[in-house]
């Protein structure tokens, strides 16, 4: 296809181009979206917040193609009920990918990286070399971040009908590598 467009009550998105040039763009009120799909499911939680969605796709002079996107929501707030498991912040995703030309096929993804940021802390993955001849040892992926463990807290202790417990205090940070 070469255009897209679709529109509901609460998101819109729309799309142009081919394959190795698309463009997406959406957004959407989170708000209104729970208060829809509350309609047709008993949801327990409510979301609320301003979304803004981008993605593209190019070809590579090397061969294959490239996915940049990028997902924001302005005051994104999470609720139970009445209790607040995350208060009113803004929510950032990222994600480049290389892969092959074409998408059949093993060994399609090259290289992948997501960021996160967010109230609980921020986190990002990064895998490359994901072609690679499978005998080579070598660490292709990582996953670092760091969280505040009593933002955490709070938000484990609002997915559960107790109201309070023990609260841990601190920032945790993390690295690992790993094989793919």
């Amino acid at each position: 296809f070469r255009t897209l467009r679709a529109h509901t009550p609460f998101f819109e998105v729309t799309g142009s181009g081919g394959f190795n040039n698309f463009t997406l763009q959406g957004g959407g009120d989170l708000d209104r979206m729970s208060q829809e799909l509350k309609k047709l499911f008993s949801l327990p939680v409510h979301a609320k917040g301003q979304v803004a969605l981008s993605a593209a796709t190019s070809k590579r002079e090397e061969g294959g193609f490239r996915l940049e996107s990028r997902i924001s929501i302005q005051d994104f707030a999470l609720m139970r009920g009445k209790r607040t498991l995350f208060p009113a912040h803004d929510f950032l995703l990222t994600s480049k990918a290389t892969a092959a030309a074409s998408l059949p096929g093993a060994g399609v993804l090259h290289a992948l990286q997501v960021d996160a940021a967010s109230w609980l802390g921020n986190i990002s993955l990064l895998a490359s070399d994901l072609e690679r001849n499978r005998e080579q040892q070598q660490n292709n992926c990582t996953l670092k971040g760091a969280l505040d463990l009593e933002r955490l807290s709070t938000l484990v202790h609002g997915f559960r009908d107790e109201a309070s417990g023990p609260v841990v205090k601190g920032r945790l940070q993390f690295e690992g590598a790993g094989e793919y």
